[in-house]
């Protein structure tokens, strides 16, 4: 291969990443406000958090890429090849980001009782504040609870949620109903948890 198609393919291969995910949808309207100022992308799918910002420049483009692409790894217990990907572990609640953020959004809570957690976790505290003023996490457990485990470490606990339905009417008579969640923690690896004194 000459080195003119060589530095041509290097180049539709650059494109080709930097592109995914950048060329964003226009708005119809194009008078539409624009939220995020000259980084808004106009799209309301389900890929519409999977855009760069509109305005970010190519030197950045990669940058991107490469973020997202560890975003989205899969990490393995140690020792692994290639080394890297070894960073699961010991206790943790996916084995990637993208694990609990579907397509870069935002977690979900599980929809019906019995669902696992896949995009909620549950913070723990104790009464109290830190240096900084932030709540003060469980002394065996820290401040949040991960239910899946190496092989060979305990899981910190399996939580739960159930819900209870709470209707309700508005001022102009039309019905509503919210459903209250009762969050439980069961199989303890570490002892009970903290409880304040009555």
């Amino acid at each position: 291969m000459s080195r003119s198609s060589t530095r041509l393919s290097y180049w539709l291969m650059f494109a080709a990443l930097t592109g995914c995910g950048g060329a964003s949808p226009t708005p119809s309207d194009p008078n539409a406000a624009l939220l995020g100022g000259d980084t808004t992308i106009f799209d309301f799918g389900d890929e519409a958090f999977n855009y760069p910002l509109k305005n970010l420049s190519i030197d950045y483009r990669g940058p991107f890429q490469i973020g997202d692409g560890v975003f989205n790894r899969n990490w393995v217990t140690a020792p692994a090849t290639p080394q890297g990907n070894d960073a699961l572990g010991p206790t943790y609640n996916a084995v990637s980001c993208s694990g609990c953020h579907f397509n870069n959004g935002r977690g979900a809570p599980p929809q019906k009782d019995g669902d696992p957690f896949l995009g909620l976790l549950l913070r723990l505290s104790i009464p109290g504040a830190d240096p900084h003023g932030a709540p003060l996490g469980d002394p065996n457990y820290g401040d949040q609870l991960n239910q899946n485990a190496i092989l060979g470490v305990p899981a910190e606990g399996t939580p739960s949620v159930s819900y209870a339905e709470m209707p309700g009417t508005y001022a102009d008579g039309e019905s509503y109903s919210l459903r209250s969640p009762t969050y439980t923690i069961s199989n303890p690896a570490s002892g009970r948890w903290s409880r304040p004194a009555a």
